[in-house]
């Protein structure tokens, strides 16, 4: 044997038992509760995938994802690093997490609305992945000796996978396009699409097939551990459920609420638009309705949070709060969203009014919680890798500021026992990375515009083509062996349900002369023409004016999570179980809260009259009113929209519990802004040119100022 042989020979002894070691730290990490990092395997930083991704790449490391999945879910609850234990620390049970009760949190560990939203949940992310990690080594270890290699070589290739919200699972071509509720089609109000941006299958097929150990190398069926997540029997924590459904029937009858509307999630498992009170049954076609009919605007918020220098402030764009001082918003004019108001608006999309994902308490024991805040964390890191700003910029102090109760033996600062968020700042740092963040900032950018811009529509495409970039093609997971047994399902309309006489906007429901319209000062691009404000600029530029909603509502008044949904015309049927899918809705917000008393931070937030403030983009459902002919809007120009808007603007506040609210009862402020940019030739990214507030819709006075560039 050559010498060259030898070295490369001990080399890779080396890293053998050098893994090996690794994978001891894990077990002995698992018994303790503390959280290490993928880093410590000494693999790098491993890609985290679109879940349909690392099935289809790496079927090998998903049928070992699945199975340990499986085992940790069936765990006994008194593991601390059970699924049971690991989920619990967002809410139910409420009680300490492995003794961890020293410290600023006594009750309740999750920092929803403070600038810590985005890396607390990093940290909590690395320890369901580091756990799943161990076990899919654990079961690849007990395959049969001749087959071992292959599966302890699958496990390197895991981290953690993301659902990506804007993927398109399917391609559907004229006479099979997907369906959905909107005003494209006003005789059959409904929205045709090219492009099916659904739920992946791997979270609504109740069954799956695997490979397991002792299988022989044979494909098994078995429950799809991600589609529902079955509650263990835990006394404690079923009393504690019945306190919190007492609570909130105890405050509804004060409110003089019929009881005998108000739903409560089922006990027995997780559950997506259950079909009524306390249901089984997860409706699929009405989540997958829901997610088409949010995807445009769900585009709209993320590229416009990458790309407006507003957001390039850390605190404004990780959360819907406040600054310190419980007064000061930290969002401006021109950012009034952010990170945590998007995630908390995919809570609502994903798990629907009584879901289990719409309520703080219940919604890390879904299993689809871990792939929808792994997307929040590739966002978070996208936005690392195009701005400089961190939490520090916004107190020194935030930098080694302890993260409760994520332990962890990198003691980075003397006398460090819990991870911070100056440890948590560089993904690389631990064990992983993204495919959307290599590159140098101005990459990244474009990266993420031809990954997404595409779907929307043409006025906004940013001079990319209308198709997905092939990294983004759907992947047919049906085809598949996990799934070879089962054939999907078509995409349906709602449940058959009878069509009500329509009540779109109207041409008499609107000011046939906008100009008579008094509308509020603003600034004079406003008042302009499209051909007045292209005026001397080169040929081929584009105007591109968009527009959003914002809100401002005091996010503890109703003690619990609750929605805003908004419409433009009237709606089929006035019932709260109805507004996901009416056709007029153009926009949601979900105020992602949990009840004071068993959330200290929710309780402090409530004592210093916290608001949370988000946009909704809606730019893209206005276009569609402006193509369909019947309906009465003519262009994006303020003074047709704002006529539009004026006349047929409305919305409705529910409470988690399908409970009907009052804007009053939660101080709701609702505001319409606008943004004009322009596309030069050749450009993807618009230039900012200059925004403004609309408060003369909805007859309120906001914090809203005029910007100009």
């Amino acid at each position: 044997m050559s010498m060259a042989h030898e070295d490369y020979d001990a080399a890779m002894r080396a890293m053998e038992e050098s893994y090996e070691k690794a994978i001891k730290q894990l077990e002995s990490a698992q018994e303790r509760g503390v959280i290490l990092g993928l880093d410590i395997l000494g693999l790098g930083a491993v890609e985290r995938m679109d879940v349909d991704v690392l099935l289809s790449k790496y079927p090998d490391t998903f049928n070992l994802y699945i199975l340990a999945l499986e085992e940790i879910s069936k765990q006994d609850n008194k593991d601390k690093m059970s699924y049971y234990e690991i989920a619990g620390i967002h809410g139910l049970p409420f009680r300490a997490w492995s003794d961890v009760t020293d410290g600023p949190i006594a009750n309740g560990y999750c920092p929803h609305g403070t600038v810590l939203f985005p890396t607390w949940h990093r940290a909590y992310l690395l320890m369901i992945e580091q756990t799943l990690y161990y076990h899919m080594h654990r079961i690849a270890e007990s395959f049969p000796e001749s087959e071992r290699k292959r599966w302890v070589d699958a496990v390197k290739n895991f981290r953690h996978p993301f659902w990506d919200y804007y993927r398109p699972r399917d391609y559907r071509p004229s006479g099979k396009q997907a369906k959905y509720p909107g005003v494209q089609d006003s005789e059959n109000r409904e929205t045709k699409v090219d492009w099916e941006f659904s739920v992946p299958k791997v979270f609504t097929e109740p069954v799956i097939q695997v490979v397991r150990p002792q299988s022989e190398g044979k494909w098994t069926v078995m429950d799809n551990p991600l589609f529902t997540y079955e509650f263990l029997s835990d006394p404690p924590m079923q009393e504690q459920w019945d306190a919190y459904d007492e609570k909130v029937l105890e405050d509804e009858k004060k409110r003089g609420t019929d009881l005998s509307t108000v739903w409560f999630s089922n006990r027995a498992q997780t559950v997506r638009y259950p079909r009524k009170n306390r249901d089984l049954i997860s409706m699929v076609t009405k989540m997958n309705q829901t997610i088409q009919m949010n995807r445009a605007p769900g585009v709209e918020y993320l590229v416009h949070m990458m790309e407006n220098e507003e957001y390039k402030k850390y605190e404004t764009f990780a959360a819907t709060g406040l600054e310190d001082d419980g007064e000061t918003p930290i969002q401006t004019p021109l950012a009034n969203g952010s990170l945590e108001g998007l995630h908390n608006r995919y809570h609502l999309i994903i798990g629907g009014t009584g879901g289990h994902m719409s309520r703080v308490p219940t919604a890390a024991f879904d299993p689809i919680f871990w792939l929808h805040h792994t997307n929040i964390d590739r966002y978070f890191a996208i936005w690392q890798a195009v701005h400089d700003g961190w939490i520090t910029d916004v107190a020194s102090d935030y930098g080694t500021y302890e993260l409760l109760p994520f332990k962890t033996d990198k003691t980075v600062e003397e006398g460090q026992k819990f991870w911070n968020n100056n440890s948590l700042r560089n993904v690389s740092d631990l064990g992983y990375t993204y495919s959307d963040i290599s590159g140098t900032k101005q990459e990244v950018l474009e990266n993420l515009r031809h990954n997404y811009v595409w779907s929307l529509h043409t006025t906004l495409s940013r001079n990319i083509p209308d198709e997905p970039p092939s990294n983004m093609a759907p992947i047919d997971v049906m085809k598949t062996q996990f799934f070879t047994f089962v054939h999907p399902d078509p995409v349906k309309a709602i449940d058959g349900e009878k069509k009500h006489e329509k009540t779109w906007p109207t041409k008499k429901l609107v000011v046939e002369d906008p100009s008579e319209l008094q509308f509020a000062v603003h600034p004079d691009e406003f008042e302009k023409s499209d051909e007045e404000l292209l005026a001397g600029l080169p040929a081929g530029t584009r105007l591109i004016r968009q527009w959003y909603i914002d809100s401002k509502v005091l996010r503890n008044a109703h003690d619990d999570a609750f929605s805003i949904y908004y419409f433009l015309g009237g709606l089929d049927k006035d019932e709260p179980e109805c507004y996901h899918h009416e056709a007029t809705l153009i926009a949601l917000d979900h105020i992602f809260v949990n009840s004071q008393r068993n959330c200290k931070n929710c309780a402090t937030q409530a004592a210093k009259k916290a608001y949370a403030f988000n946009t909704s983009p809606i730019t893209s459902k206005l276009l569609t009113y402006v193509e369909n002919n019947e309906l009465p809007l003519e262009c994006l120009h303020p003074k047709n929209v704002l006529a539009f808007m004026n006349a047929n603007l409305k919305w409705r506040v529910l409470g988690s519990h399908m409970v009907p609210l009052k804007d009053e009862d939660v101080d709701l402020k609702v505001s319409v802004s606008s943004t004009i940019s322009f596309l030069y030739p050749e450009e993807i990214v618009p230039k900012f040119h200059a925004a403004s507030a609309f408060h003369e819709v909805t007859g309120i006075n906001g914090r809203f100022e005029k910007v100009m560039a």
